[in-house]
């Protein structure tokens, strides 16, 4: 089943909100996890001649425009669309435009330890090595991994709204797994060992703690390094588990907790929506509206005029969303 993603900003994230930065034809947003970068380098910009070096983090690049680049060591590749690079820390390489267009890249950089920890599943040996834990410099990409790439860069640098870190890193998770995984299939396709029921129990118990927390306070800004931290899993790992389990996105999901507590206090607060709307995690009144129309096809202010009943059907139908919960289980 493929992630479907619901973007939701609430006003503590906006507090905690991605940090910008640009450097020429670079502009970067980061979180404490990981770094989303866009680089648009026209021809007759400067930076193409001479050699370059990578970061002190590994990267994985979508080209959107097929480039030249000589890795070191290595024979002169186009990279484009197709491909995705995966270079090292502090690798040296030297590039040229295979386009009039010049160059548009969208790049992630992760720390090392949380990138060992995704490959790991694919190929234990990456934890050991840590500055160079990808198989290969550059491989076949996944095209629903490059389609989610250049969504993710147009909702955190050219939207207008601020982007929920959480939101962010969960998404660029599962961009690395999909590469990863096509990556790993494309030099040695295995076949996948279903999981054995002590597995299964110990993830459902993962997810539940994860949930609990987010019921707990909907509000609260939670990142992913901090959710991972709390079950003692991967952040890349956690995001894998909690789809396969609940047939939701975490930040999906923590849009239909906040929904619900916003629902259950509706009937208190209908004089002042904004207020209910600050409280339960949203970002504003018409945030919350726009949340609510999408997921129940009603306005909180419709609902709040609204008998009870109607408030217990639209809860009732936010529980049936909540149960694929027990029903992912089943079948996994």
């Amino acid at each position: 089943m493929k992630p479907t993603f619901l973007r939701c900003v609430s006003l503590n994230a906006m507090k905690s909100k991605l940090q910008y930065r640009t450097e020429g034809c670079i502009t970067t947003a980061s979180t404490s996890l990981l770094r989303l970068g866009t680089e648009t380098r026209p021809t007759h910009a400067e930076g193409w001649s001479g050699e370059q070096i990578t970061g002190s983090q590994p990267a994985l690049a979508f080209s959107l425009l097929p480039v030249h680049v000589a890795f070191a060591n290595d024979a002169p590749v186009v990279l484009s669309p197709a491909t995705v690079a995966m270079p090292s820390t502090e690798l040296h390489y030297d590039r040229a435009p295979a386009s009039p267009r010049g160059q548009r890249t969208v790049f992630l950089c992760i720390s090392k330890d949380v990138l060992c920890q995704s490959i790991a599943r694919r190929d234990p040996a990456a934890i050991d090595r840590p500055d160079n834990p990808y198989p290969e410099r550059h491989a076949p990409a996944c095209p629903r991994a490059s389609a989610m790439a250049r969504q993710l860069e147009r909702l955190v640098f050219h939207t207008s709204l601020p982007s929920d870190p959480l939101f962010v890193e969960e998404y660029a998770m599962h961009i690395i797994n999909r590469s990863i995984d096509t990556v790993y299939d494309s030099i040695l396709p295995t076949r996948r060992v279903p999981r054995s029921e002590p597995t299964r129990r110990t993830q459902r118990n993962s997810i539940n703690r994860v949930t609990a927390l987010l019921c707990a306070d909907p509000s609260h800004p939670w990142s992913l390094n901090e959710l991972a931290d709390h079950v003692e899993l991967s952040p890349g790992y956690l995001c894998r588990i909690f789809h396969a389990h609940t047939g939701h996105t975490i930040t999906r999901y923590r849009t239909i907790i906040r929904v619900m507590h916003a629902l259950e206090r509706l009937a208190d607060e209908r004089g002042n929506l904004t207020q209910l709307a600050l409280a339960c995690g949203f970002s504003s009144h018409a945030h919350m509206t726009s949340i609510f129309t999408k997921l129940l096809g009603a306005t909180p202010s419709a609902l709040a005029r609204s008998t009870p009943r109607g408030i217990t059907e639209s809860l009732r139908r936010l529980n049936r969303l909540t149960q694929n919960l027990n029903g992912q289980q089943r079948r996994l």
